[in-house]
């Protein structure tokens, strides 16, 4: 979701939970 690409810019703490979804 484009919710992931925004969290990756600006998202450090919830950048871990893209993280996995990512895989």
């Amino acid at each position: 979701m484009l919710k992931d690409e925004s969290d990756e810019e600006s998202g450090s703490e919830e950048n871990s939970e893209s993280e996995e979804y990512e895989g």
